[in-house]
């Protein structure tokens, strides 16, 4: 959600006179000042930090009641046209108790139901859930009726994935206020040629699987360990390497079995001027996920021109074309996975041709352009009505 919401604005604050209320955080030890955001917007949109995230469940309350008080008066002083949310914690859940406010948009990224299906995916696995999780759990009932509430009130929703339309239909919510825009994904900052600029300890001379991300039980973590003895007995110089923090302990953790260790490599968390370089110059990225939407690891992939394995799992089908610009197979298969990237690391025109076909699929249809595109025009409807 912040990474739609970071590249949204950054379209929008082209288009509009942009108003930006959010959090301030601390990450990896840094904060990130009200001077540090404008800055990365080249200074297009003015950005009022109005309370501070955290990790557990109550800085959405502390962020529903910053957006309650300071709203209105934002209302007031800057007389806004329309109001713009990224629905999944719920910050308008108390806009507009103190009066009269502009005309309202909703993104949804997810719902109460889905994130409760997500643990409870969590739990199947056995993957012990956290503080945040199991206090989502027990108040579940109180969440969803708060949640249905703020999802009828007007005002169009724009779901980010027709799998997101389909849970909003089944709580009930009428056909007619849904519009489907699809998560989008920066084409020129994630093309192949990016691959020209992977740093120097990033490379390696053999063929590449990427698995994106911080590895978890949710993420498929325990599948794709899994898949990868059988894919080295195949391919015998694959190196599979693994991003967004994922250390050894935790593969030790995610497979009891024997680990093939001098085909792993570690990369640990990848800054973001590097990311673009490091996706690129991939041969092949596998994303075994057991619960996802439209997840933005397969959009920067397939944008990059590198052939993309995912889980047929929630919104992911509407990217992928299984056999035309990716591979999918069924969510928690290991043996349709490897068989997958066997079919890939061995077939060199296979991999060009899927990877052309993806990168022609988010420049045509998933780039930001288009994204703000269709999301002006509902912002048209929502003024109109």
């Amino acid at each position: 959600m912040g990474t739609y919401s970071v590249e949204l604005a950054k379209e929008l604050s082209r288009r509009v006179e942009l108003t930006i209320l959010t959090l301030t955080r601390t990450d990896r030890g840094r904060s990130y000042n009200r001077q540090e955001m404008e800055d990365a917007l080249d200074h297009q949109a003015t950005i009022y930090p109005i309370a501070e995230a955290g990790d557990g469940f109550v800085y959405n309350a502390r962020f529903q009641y910053a957006v309650l008080r300071d709203l209105p008066r934002r209302c007031r002083s800057e007389r806004f046209d329309l109001i713009h949310t990224q629905h999944a914690h719920m910050p308008d859940l108390l806009s507009g108790l103190l009066g009269h406010q502009p005309p309202l948009v909703r993104t949804v990224h997810s719902t109460i139901r889905g994130q409760r299906d997500a643990i409870r995916v969590l739990q199947g696995l056995g993957e012990e859930v956290d503080r945040t999780e199991r206090w989502e759990i027990g108040l579940e009932p109180l969440l969803r009726l708060t949640e249905r509430s703020v999802l009828r009130r007007p005002g169009p929703l724009i779901a980010v994935s027709d799998w997101t339309r389909q849970q909003l239909l089944d709580d009930g919510l009428p056909d007619d206020r849904i519009r489907v825009i699809h998560n989008g994904v920066d084409t020129q900052r994630f093309r192949p040629e990016a691959a020209a600029g992977l740093p120097e300890p990033f490379r390696s001379e053999r063929p590449r699987v990427l698995l994106p991300g911080r590895l978890t039980l949710l993420k498929g973590g325990a599948v794709a360990l899994a898949a990868i003895p059988s894919v080295v007995a195949a391919v015998p110089d694959v190196e599979f390497a693994f991003t967004g923090g994922t250390t050894k302990q935790m593969l030790e953790l995610l497979s009891p079995g024997r680990l093939p260790w001098d085909h792993l490599r570690l990369l640990g968390t990848i800054e973001y001027e590097q990311l673009p370089s490091v996706i690129a110059s991939s041969d092949v990225i596998m994303l075994p996920t057991f619960y996802d939407n439209c997840p933005f690891a397969v959009l920067e992939g397939m944008a990059s021109g590198v052939p993309v394995v995912a889980s047929s799992f929630g919104g992911i089908p509407e990217a992928i074309h299984s056999g035309a610009n990716g591979l999918l197979v069924p969510t928690g298969d290991a043996h349709a996975l490897s068989q997958a990237l066997v079919r890939l690391l061995t077939d060199a025109p296979e991999r060009r041709r899927l990877g052309a076909n993806a990168r022609r699929t988010m420049t045509e249809q998933f780039g930001w352009n288009t994204v703000v595109d269709q999301t002006m025009s509902v912002y048209t409807e929502a003024l109109a009505s």
